[in-house]
């Protein structure tokens, strides 16, 4: 994940904050009001972590939490690999397609060059992992709410807390 870290651009950076922020001080009628990806993250970083250890997260360890969870891929891990296909008139932006076990799909991620270095907006994989979400309850004939609390005791082996909806702290602290 180290490689994924330093490619990851600024947007990246900024929704795992806001993602941070919103697991710390998100009552349940705002966790409701977002995107199912964005609902799940926010529930399994408080179901994963404590109070103290979320405080303490950046949002580096918190993507790498991201990452080792498998937040970016519902069911199974897949083996993927970025290909560079075209810099982009200018040079200063690239298109690559993702191939995931060997089959490349209609996917494109877009890099910007920053500062010398190639970065991409990881964000682009998430509409994607929201529309598995949303086959798989489909396909289970789940509620959202029912899939995710069996998903997170999957991979934790414990049932989430009832008061997995509360806020971790009244607000967030400066800095």
């Amino acid at each position: 994940s180290k490689t994924v870290l330093a490619l990851a651009d600024e947007n990246t950076w900024d929704y795992f904050k806001d993602l941070k922020n919103l697991a710390l001080t998100a009552d349940r009628e705002v966790i409701e009001k977002l995107k199912p990806i964005d609902r799940f993250q926010v529930l399994a970083l408080r179901h994963i972590k404590d109070g103290d250890e979320l405080t303490e997260m950046t949002e580096k360890s918190l993507f790498t939490q991201a990452v080792l969870q498998g937040w970016f891929f519902v069911g199974d891990k897949p083996e993927v690999r970025i290909d560079y296909i075209d810099i982009l008139p200018g040079g200063n932006e690239a298109i690559a397609d993702i191939i995931v076990n060997s089959i490349i799909p209609d996917e494109r991620l877009e890099f910007s060059l920053d500062q010398g270095i190639w970065k991409m907006n990881l964000l682009q994989l998430l509409p994607r992992q929201e529309e598995k979400i949303l086959t798989t309850l489909d396909q289970r004939g789940q509620s959202e709410e029912e899939f995710f609390w069996n998903f997170l005791k999957k991979e934790t082996g414990r049932d989430p807390s009832p008061n997995i909806w509360e806020p971790v702290i009244t607000s967030p602290e400066q800095g």
